[in-house]
């Protein structure tokens, strides 16, 4: 995700006003890149989100996490 697309999210927008909750739902919508579903990106925002909550268990499987 580039930084003027960002500044632009939902995921920004839900930061900024403090809906930390609704953050990692919004980070999941962000799953193509371009027209294509790469494989593992919807296993990897679900990782992220996680993340951002600081869950321990935060990899959902190995393609979630580079090098894991």
């Amino acid at each position: 995700v580039g930084p003027t697309a960002f500044a632009k999210s939902s995921v920004a927008d839900y930061t900024n006003k403090k809906r930390f909750a609704e953050v990692p739902g919004r980070m999941r919508l962000w799953i193509r890149s371009g027209k294509k579903y790469p494989k593992g990106l919807k296993d990897r925002r679900k990782a992220e989100g996680d993340l951002f909550l600081g869950r321990k268990n935060f990899a959902s499987s190995k393609s979630a996490v580079p090098g894991a």
